[in-house]
């Protein structure tokens, strides 16, 4: 069972001393129990897609992912999943780790706050209860997602007013008040959730579809990796403010249908057309549970100069034969656009790009744009001096945000984009 030292987080309520949860990592099944996110996701199991174990096993995760969510359940058929998942696993009973997230169709179903504030709170003890039943058995509790209700009364993005129609009144007076009661080792220092599905919308209201609820059809997966990814940010006792200071962490542009997995010893991190990756290996071969990278869709090529680049590249980061064969690229006024999410504000950093082609044409240079101030112009053709260039350093804004864009460096000129490197800097906080 967890050992739970419980401290004064500052003014704020009693936490769980913060400490790192490896038995998470050899943790025999983690089972996802929820309502339609968790199945749209994962699946309603009871092995989840084989797409989220994959990414799971990548994270470090040894034991078998389940997924025991069906689509519409409100909180009482979420305490029945979860005895069924709960007799299912019996065998490896007080070594399973449970991901729940509750109380979003209950709040569809009553809201606006208080409506039936009394009755969620009672079901979403019960399941809590439940799965704190079984001694050694691990409550990861997902915080209620935003839900940006399109119907009356509407929750809009970026309208603060707006919440007090949706989710957050409820997590605030039920769900956080029970995960500090129940799963305090799931609380950061500052009393915010560790899995916050609620601050995982609010960042990428994107993964939503058209009715502010489901998960938008092609990122579906995207929603259960990134739960598995706050997990493992747990279990290493990492957390979204820690600073990257003297690390590093590149990716390179493939093409293809699926993100990288962020597997051990995988340090060029994999961005394809279909864009947002969730986690990713620092240089150095540490994972990065937040990072998350937005891709818009350029066209992709396999006609880079590989390893007859390597002589002008000044970073021998980026000397690596398949990362300068494989790019992105942009012509005919169109941009390819990048943007880095959930960095952490203050930190500096230096971000540096390479772009090859195997040719050596007039027709290669690319203008790169950082956060829309410094541009820099880089020369993909085989015959350029360089073809690499970097910015000089700018500070991650409150956003956490930074947007790399490149385009055509004047009329007939092509962008090409083969890999970025982000260079944080030492004794940045």
């Amino acid at each position: 069972m967890l050992g739970i030292g419980l401290r004064l987080g500052g003014s704020g309520p009693p936490v769980a001393a913060y400490r790192a949860m490896p038995e998470l990592f050899a943790a025999p099944t983690v089972t996802f129990i929820g309502a339609s996110l968790e199945a749209q996701g994962a699946g309603s199991g009871p092995e989840a897609s084989t797409r989220t174990a994959q990414y799971a096993a990548a994270l470090g995760f040894a034991g078998a992912i389940r997924s025991y969510a069906v689509s519409g359940q409100q909180n009482d058929g979420i305490l029945s999943r979860y005895y069924a998942a709960r007799a299912d696993n019996a065998a490896t009973a007080g070594r399973n780790v449970y991901i729940v997230h509750a109380n979003g169709n209950d709040i569809t179903a009553s809201r606006p706050f208080p409506n039936a504030e009394d009755a969620i709170r009672a079901s979403q003890r019960a399941i809590f209860q439940a799965v704190r039943a079984v001694p050694g058995d691990v409550l990861a509790p997902v915080l209620t997602s935003k839900r940006l209700y399109v119907s009356d009364p509407a929750v809009v993005q970026g309208d603060a007013a707006s919440e007090a129609f949706g989710s957050k009144p409820y997590n605030d007076a039920i769900a956080l008040p029970l995960m500090r009661e129940f799963a305090p080792a799931f609380l950061l220092p500052g009393g915010e959730a560790a899995l916050d599905g609620y601050r995982v919308i609010e960042r990428h209201p994107f993964l939503l579809s058209s009715d502010g609820i489901h998960l938008e059809q092609n990122l579906r997966s995207r929603w259960t990796e990134i739960l598995l990814a706050l997990l493992a940010a747990r279990t290493l006792g990492r957390r979204p403010s820690d600073s990257r200071a003297g690390r590093s962490m590149m990716f390179r542009l493939t093409g293809g249908n699926w993100n990288h997995l962020p597997a051990a010893g995988k340090t060029r991190n994999e961005l394809v057309a279909s864009g947002n990756s969730f986690a990713a290996r620092l240089w150095d071969g540490d994972l990065d549970p937040f990072v998350s990278v937005g891709l818009s869709s350029p066209a992709f090529a396999t006609t880079g100069n590989g390893a007859g680049t390597f002589g002008r590249l000044a970073d021998a980061r980026f000397r690596d034969a398949a990362t300068m064969t494989a790019m992105a690229y942009a012509e005919g006024g169109a941009t390819i656009t990048l943007v880095f999410r959930n960095l952490t504000p203050g930190d500096r950093v230096r971000v540096g790009v390479a772009a090859s082609r195997a040719s050596n044409d007039t027709m290669r240079r690319g203008r790169y744009v950082l956060n829309g101030g410094e541009a820099i112009t880089v020369n993909a053709a085989n015959n350029a001096a360089s073809n690499q260039g970097s910015f000089a350093p700018v500070t991650v804004p409150p956003s956490g945000e930074l947007t790399l864009t490149a385009t055509g460096d004047g009329a007939g000129q092509i962008a090409y984009l083969n890999a970025v490197i982000l260079d944080f800097e030492k004794g940045t906080a």
